[in-house]
């Protein structure tokens, strides 16, 4: 969402604006992929396994019963722009200020943070092998 309203915000050189403009739109396209791989697992998804469970497990029977009809109803149980708590995606995050330099250094501190989180992520996972086969 960054890069599209930092494309729609830039003014004079059209290059500038085509670049951040390509770029938010890959970024869409990331998660339509996202959106479709979830929707087709989701695809002749068995029930009868579900059904053992709510039956055998009260904690699962619980969970399952909980289900939130607005969203089946509005959204016919498809993807929404909410957050795993169900707060609704807001603009609050997005940095457009016209100013080509400053959201470009936006842009790549947002992506060196992504790149970082993950880096460290797998440093976690990776240690927790090794610690288990006791490579150490």
């Amino acid at each position: 969402m960054q890069y599209l309203f930092q494309g729609w915000n830039t003014r004079g050189n059209g290059k500038y604006k085509d670049l951040i403009l390509d770029t938010g739109s890959e970024e869409i396209g990331h998660v339509e992929m996202i959106a479709t791989m979830i929707a087709q697992l989701l695809d002749d998804a068995p029930v009868d396994p579900q059904e053992n469970a709510f039956e055998s497990d009260p904690a699962i029977a619980a969970v399952m019963g909980g289900m939130d009809l607005q969203h089946a109803i509005v959204t016919g149980l498809g993807p929404t722009a909410k957050d795993s708590n169900g707060v609704p995606c807001n603009g609050s995050y997005i940095t457009a200020s016209e100013n080509l330099l400053a959201d470009f250094h936006s842009n790549i501190n947002a992506e060196s943070q992504g790149h970082l989180q993950m880096a460290e992520h797998l440093s976690i996972k990776m240690s927790q092998k090794c610690w288990e086969k006791n490579l150490f």
